[in-house]
């Protein structure tokens, strides 16, 4: 008799959809009475959320590995094995239950902070300012993350925007001034790469505009 499994890919933490999404690649080896099951190994490509099927002989025991984890910080298999998450076919009859594949994406923050100098500040210098930030990871590149406008202060202060987001630890995100609002010069992009927790303290970036 012939019984079967389903293979379940989920994914938790705070980043952002375009982060995690996948596709996930995930290796599935059985064998039969100590055997490798003819035509296995099998790989399967799943989304965030998606799922497969597996059929083999009643009494198979099946090892369930993610060889291409999307870039996650952990991957986390239930029920565990060795190496990887384990269903066994019972003898009795069909598997109860799946094999699932769980990715964790631990998250961090950036903050922009805007200063302005010269003759003309604070009378020129209130803005608005407008940002734009692209960050790449892993085999990502130049996601939008988010568009970012900042007022200036009335008395020519430093301002600095709320927290951006959801960004995976390991990002490398590019900040670019779009709007200098009459600024003299508009500053080059800041690249950084997001390390810290969602707990902790954003990373910064940092621009400074002279206002003649």
């Amino acid at each position: 008799p012939i019984g079967s499994f389903s293979v379940d890919k989920l994914v938790t933490g705070e980043a952002l959809d375009d982060f995690t999404t996948g596709p996930f690649t995930l290796n599935v080896d059985c064998a039969y009475n100590g055997a490798r099951l003819a035509g296995f190994p099998v790989e399967f490509v799943l989304g965030s959320d998606e799922n497969d099927t597996v059929e083999v002989p009643v009494g198979t025991t099946c090892t369930v590995v993610e060889t291409d984890a999307g870039g996650a910080t952990t991957v986390i298999y239930e029920p565990a094995g060795e190496g990887g998450g384990v269903a066994v076919v019972a003898a009795t009859g069909e598997y109860e239950g799946a094999v699932t594949v769980t990715n964790d994406f631990s998250t961090g923050a950036l903050v922009i902070v805007k200063e302005v100098i010269g003759a003309g500040v604070p009378s020129f210098s209130g803005g608005p300012f407008e940002f734009d930030v692209t960050c790449s990871y892993g085999d990502l590149t130049d996601v939008h993350v988010a568009t970012v406008p900042l007022a200036g202060s009335a008395d020519g202060s430093p301002v600095q925007s709320d927290p951006v987001t959801g960004i995976p630890v390991g990002a490398e995100c590019t900040v670019t001034e779009t709007d200098s609002a009459g600024a003299d010069f508009t500053p080059l992009p800041v690249t950084v790469t997001i390390t810290a927790g969602e707990d902790s303290t954003p990373i910064e970036v940092d621009f400074l505009n002279p206002f003649s």
